[in-house]
């Protein structure tokens, strides 16, 4: 399936439990190029932007992992969320 709908349930009555959340998983596995949602599952698969459906997706894929200056800036990003150890031991003291 290429989409699960999940319901909160009370396990003790069987009543759903209305409290206004909405659950969707997305199956990252589900192949269907025919289909709106196997098509993006299929583009979060490509290794390479060339062969991505979306238009806008391979476009900004290709900005940025694909032209060397702005993969630099994508690595510098990404480096700049990694959380130092000394960092993780003061949350952990904190928490």
């Amino acid at each position: 399936m290429p989409l699960y709908h999940v319901e909160r349930i009370i396990q003790e009555t069987k009543e759903r439990f209305e409290d206004g959340s909405h659950i969707i998983y997305v199956n990252g596995s589900y192949k269907n190029d025919d289909d709106p949602v196997g098509k993006l599952m299929h583009d979060f698969r490509c290794t390479s932007s060339i062969d991505m459906f979306d238009d806008e997706l391979k476009n900004t894929v290709k900005y940025f992992k694909e032209t060397e200056g702005e993969r630099r800036q994508m690595c510098k990003a990404m480096e700049a969320l990694d959380v130092s150890e000394e960092d993780k031991e003061r949350l952990k003291k904190r928490i």
